[in-house]
């Protein structure tokens, strides 16, 4: 890698940072008010997931220990120290705290919507849960602050990390995953990895984005699933003689619920 191409993705590494944890930095956040966040999430995922069964139970647990293990390794980066604030800490660990504080409040508000529905309505949730769950246990290690991957999506009004049943257009976030030419290789897979549907992409809202959209029939046929969208970045080399070079597989998973019904919740 270049140091031009290098700078470049920490500049925007360090945007990302921003962009995630909001005014978090600025307010002198601490790692002990990122282990506070979590903890609420925990305490809501017993009241309001676990307790709807012994399924929902599981996904609970799966949950909360993958709010967990980035939690360890930011107590080790800070050596214990949970008066440490975030913006003390190495840039890779800025931005671990911060995609950990994105997806725990990604669950909260899901969590949220279902406290104040009140409805007996939690196949959207659970599977909104699950979908939040792999993605942050599959953006770990974060060995480099520059490091390209997927953060994760979107489908319209929906919250972050919820399936509709009708599919649809979706963003999808992350860092260095742009709609430019040349564009990105985007599949979506099932979970033995057979081929689901090609995707095409288009230019997102932000500068690390990129929308596409997913067919409802093949997903109705897979309800309860967890899928994976696969995306390939490439990249032109080459001044005179250009040639395209294909960038490390990423991967974003996207759970289906297991109905069809339309949430009265809002998820």
């Amino acid at each position: 890698m270049s140091k031009w191409v290098a700078a470049q993705r920490l500049g925007a590494a360090c945007a990302l940072v921003l962009a995630l944890s909001g005014s978090a930095h600025a307010q002198g956040a601490t790692l002990g008010s990122v282990a506070a966040g979590v903890e609420a999430v925990r305490q809501k995922l017993d009241q309001v997931v676990a307790s709807a069964g012994p399924e929902a139970k599981a996904v609970a647990d799966r949950a909360k220990a993958a709010l967990d293990e980035p939690l360890r390794e930011l107590r080790t980066v800070a050596n214990h120290d949970m008066d440490k604030r975030l913006a003390r800490l190495p840039l890779p660990a800025q931005t671990l705290a911060a995609r950990l504080q994105a997806t725990a409040a990604d669950m909260d508000a899901l969590l949220e919507a279902r406290m104040q529905c009140g409805a007996d309505d939690t196949g959207l949730l659970i599977s909104g849960i699950r979908t939040l769950s792999l993605q942050l246990t599959n953006s770990l290690p974060f060995i480099r602050a520059d490091m390209p991957y997927l953060r994760s999506f979107r489908f319209g009004a929906h919250r972050p990390g919820v399936v509709p049943p009708e599919a649809g257009t979706a963003v999808v976030y992350g860092l260095s995953v742009r709609a430019t030419d040349p564009r990105p290789d985007a599949k979506l897979y099932d979970g033995s990895r057979n081929l689901i549907q090609e995707l095409e992409v288009r230019p997102g809202p932000e500068a690390n984005s990129f929308t596409t959209s997913i067919d409802k029939r093949p997903l109705s046929a897979r309800a309860g699933e967890c899928l994976s969208m696969s995306i390939i970045p490439r990249k032109s080399i080459g001044l005179v003689f250009k040639r395209v070079e294909e960038l490390p597989a990423m991967d974003l998973p996207l759970c289906v619920p297991k109905t069809a019904a339309v949430s009265g919740c809002g998820y």
